[in-house]
């Protein structure tokens, strides 16, 4: 097949790492808006598919047609290629990393080869199909500048040894010289999320401590003051939403957040909630220290959050009572990215 040479089927969408906590998310939110969706997943968390459909379909009649999951890796080119021919999505949407420090710190290696080359992978493809991609980066990119920054897209980034954060620059600076070739792609750099999802992560800051205040009593928490920034993952939906809507850009990098607070704050506003105790301790937690300027991508998008904190925190809390007893009977297994016995250490 010549480069340029696969015609595009609209309304299609097709999310690697599609039944994560993003992707399924992502997912549920575009076949109610009418998309078909292909969600292509090796499921390296131990996910219950079965279980994650299920939340993606509920309330909703007659959709199954409108989604295919695929086990797939990213690594795998030939495959890789060989679905996307097949499926001729007009959108990429790539999920499908390792996620998270911790996750990425233990396993250097499959790091690399996932983040890098499975990445190079999809944006080959994409730039050789004509395909337009969105990635999502992290704002974990700018590192630990200090309270009361609010970095900005055209910040310089710092040298990095996180090796997460090292492989979301590298696939950045791939994106930004495939885009010299023809590649139509938009970076995203979110803040850390939050909010239930068909398929649930406990381990990202407010999921995390919002579980704890309830199943512990606690928050156990290092560097009070260290600022965070954090989004509903409603918004952040509602964000990519408006670029697939849109699908087109003035730039190759966006900020996308709401609050921009410090750890202590948070675990405050989960206290008022929860009634947990605030404990801190400096053997948990990492070293990032920020906030964000989302201010590009809400004037050129007219985009503004609109769930509060307070909101997040309801729902987190509603999703923790209601499964509390489950997650811990399977020993965490599916709702959290990292190695079980580092879990453990912060609970």
């Amino acid at each position: 097949m010549k480069k340029g040479s696969l015609l595009k089927q609209s309304q299609t969408l097709f999310i690697t790492g599609g039944l994560g906590y993003l992707g399924s998310a992502l997912a549920q939110r575009a076949i109610r808006e009418g998309y078909t969706v292909v969600l292509y997943d090796i499921l390296r968390y131990y996910q219950d598919a079965p279980h994650i459909i299920r939340e993606m379909l509920k309330g909703l009649k007659n959709k199954k047609r409108m989604f295919t999951v695929v086990r797939g890796d990213t690594r795998n080119n030939v495959f890789l290629r060989k679905t996307l021919k097949r499926r001729c999505p007009s959108w990429v949407i790539h999920f499908g990393d390792l996620v998270g420090v911790y996750a990425c710190e233990n396993n250097p290696a499959l790091t690399h080869d996932i983040n890098w080359r499975g990445t190079k992978n999809v944006v080959d493809a994409c730039t050789d199909y004509g395909i337009p991609l969105l990635y999502n980066s992290s704002s974990s990119v700018y590192g630990a500048r200090g309270k009361g920054c609010r970095m900005k897209e055209t910040d310089i980034l710092p040298p990095s040894t996180d090796l997460y954060c090292a492989h979301k620059i590298l696939a950045e600076r791939y994106i930004q010289k495939k885009r010299k070739s023809g590649l139509r792609a938009i970076v995203f750099r979110p803040a850390t999320v939050c909010g239930p999802a068909p398929r649930m992560r406990l381990d990202l800051l407010p999921n995390h401590f919002t579980y704890v205040a309830i199943c512990k009593r606690a928050i156990r928490l290092a560097q009070l003051h260290a600022g965070r920034a954090v989004m509903d993952i409603n918004d952040l939906i509602d964000a990519y939403m408006k670029v697939i809507i849109r699908s087109a850009w003035r730039h190759p990098v966006y900020n996308v957040g709401h609050y921009s607070w410090s750890k202590e704050k948070y675990a405050l506003a989960i206290q008022r909630r929860t009634k947990c105790d605030i404990v801190v301790d400096e053997h948990v937690g990492d070293a990032r220290n920020l906030g964000i300027d989302t201010s590009r991508f809400e004037k050129e998008f007219r985009w503004k959050p609109k769930v509060s904190f307070t909101e997040s925190i309801e729902a987190i809390v509603e999703w923790v009572k209601k499964n509390a007893e489950s997650i811990e009977r399977n020993n965490y297994r599916g709702v959290v990215n990292m190695p079980l016995r580092v879990w453990h250490r912060l609970l």
